[in-house]
């Protein structure tokens, strides 16, 4: 008996098997999806953090001073503070890193996430104080 021969065997055999596995793995990725959709980003949202935010912060701060060039911004230690599913409204806290050059600072921050249009998954996101 080959190799072949015995895959062969091995899968008839637990063909039953193979197809619940894949039936399961298909009903609980549709029931994630589902209940997923539509959800307000959390805080920690890497998207958010990684690249939104700090985008939003080096355009404000170009803008305010046109002398800083290429300002680095990193967000840390994230925490939610608020959530209100009702309102549609997601309050946080985080460090706010920047690098302009060799100077580094550090502030404490809050922002808010909020839908605009849940229906759509649209939402928008802005920084309501820094502490400087």
């Amino acid at each position: 008996m080959g190799n072949k021969e015995v895959i062969r065997n091995f899968l008839i055999k637990y063909k039953i098997v193979f197809i619940g596995v894949f039936v399961l793995f298909c009903a609980f990725n549709f029931i994630k999806g589902w209940n997923d959709s539509g959800e307000l980003p959390k805080c920690n949202n890497s998207e958010l953090i990684n690249k939104r935010l700090p985008d939003l912060v080096n355009s404000y701060l170009v803008k305010a001073d046109t002398s800083i060039i290429n300002p680095k911004t990193t967000i840390s230690e994230v925490e939610e503070s608020l959530y209100d599913e009702k309102a549609g409204l997601r309050q946080c806290s985080g460090a706010l890193t920047m690098r302009a050059g060799s100077d580094i600072e550090t502030y404490d921050f809050i922002y808010q996430i909020a839908w605009t249009d849940k229906e759509k998954s649209e939402y928008q996101y802005k920084i309501i104080d820094i502490d400087i």
